[in-house]
């Protein structure tokens, strides 16, 4: 007689494979992970506390979130520059500061890769960051990383993001149990 036994093992989400793609992230300096959080979390996510579930110090800009009243543009000729200088997030900085009337960009609020969004209001960075507005009359905003990394062993795989979702599910025989972090909503 041959007896089965199954095993049930806890796995915890914790994310082990979290590193930075560069090795001088330190050189940039924390100010780079909020002026290019973009780049921050490809390059630098585990130097910037951009890692998967993770939720990042706030990110303010340099300069608060122009008002309504007395909004204007610092230079003259805000027109003859390419539009892209209004929507590409390389340029929002500058835009925010030089351009604001020409851009559209004197109501508070918190800007993000050219859009703005209102205070509370949740936005997503394609599939990588989970952001919200925290203060939009300073321009403020956290972020999360959208998909977590998962530390799961050899008999799980991960399934293929579902449809309208961006993130990858971990798929785990019967006799092994995912436990799931706090608060985790499949996205």
């Amino acid at each position: 007689m041959v007896a089965l036994m199954l095993v049930d093992i806890l796995f915890n989400c914790i994310d082990s494979t979290c590193k930075d793609e560069l090795i001088n992230c330190v050189d940039y300096g924390k100010d780079a992970c909020t002026k290019y959080a973009q780049w921050a979390a490809d390059k630098c996510a585990k130097y910037c506390d951009l890692c998967p579930g993770k939720t990042t110090s706030m990110l303010a800009p340099t300069t608060t979130a122009p008002k309504v009243t007395g909004c204007v543009d610092k230079l003259p000729n805000c027109g003859l520059y390419d539009p892209n200088i209004c929507t590409d997030h390389k340029y929002a900085q500058w835009s925010r500061v030089n351009c604001p009337e020409h851009c559209n960009m004197c109501t508070p609020g918190c800007y993000f890769n050219g859009n703005v969004y209102k205070q509370s209001e949740v936005f997503k960075d394609a599939c990588k960051l989970k952001c919200t507005c925290k203060n939009a009359a300073l321009g403020q905003f956290a972020c999360t990383s959208m998909c977590y990394s998962w530390n799961l062993p050899d008999i799980c795989t991960m399934e293929p993001p579902k449809p309208g979702k961006c993130c990858s599910t971990p798929k785990c025989p019967d006799n092994v149990h995912i436990k799931y972090p706090d608060g985790y909503t499949e996205d």
